[in-house]
């Protein structure tokens, strides 16, 4: 919540929203504890972290964003793709994708579309290939 007023604009919106490790965190798929604090801002957001917080800038739609109380967060499809696309470890992703899927908050046949929908930048390539992998690593059927 702090990070999320720190992120303010002068209209007072939260421009901040908690994703990557952090989100994965909130939503418990991992056991993973991040000693830093990861958050997704415009790209033309001009203030600097805060120290422990690293920041990534993105365009996010509205369906990539869950509201809480006092703070946004990416969904776990979004917070998965985001960790895709980063140097996460990869049994860490095969594992979240698997609690994921396992606990209802993401539907495999919602994580293959967007696979499929990731365009061929070399980032989205080696995500696609991450996914697929921990996909088929989580042992959920393919449907």
């Amino acid at each position: 919540m702090r990070l999320s007023l720190w992120s303010h604009k002068r209209a007072g919106i939260a421009q901040a929203v908690v994703s990557h490790a952090t989100a994965l965190e909130l939503y418990e798929l991992s056991d993973l504890m991040p000693n830093r604090k990861y958050l997704t801002v415009p790209a033309g957001f001009r203030k600097s972290p805060l120290p422990g917080v690293e920041l990534y800038r993105a365009i996010l739609e509205p369906s990539d964003v869950e509201m809480r109380i006092g703070y946004r967060i990416t969904t776990p499809l979004r917070t998965l793709i985001d960790l895709a696309r980063t140097p996460f470890n990869p049994e860490h992703l095969e594992n979240a994708v698997g609690q994921a899927l396992g606990r209802g908050l993401v539907r495999q046949r919602k994580l293959l579309e967007a696979i499929e929908t990731l365009n061929d930048t070399p980032k989205n390539i080696k995500a696609r290939d991450r996914l697929l992998y921990a996909l088929e690593g989580s042992r959920a059927p393919v449907a």
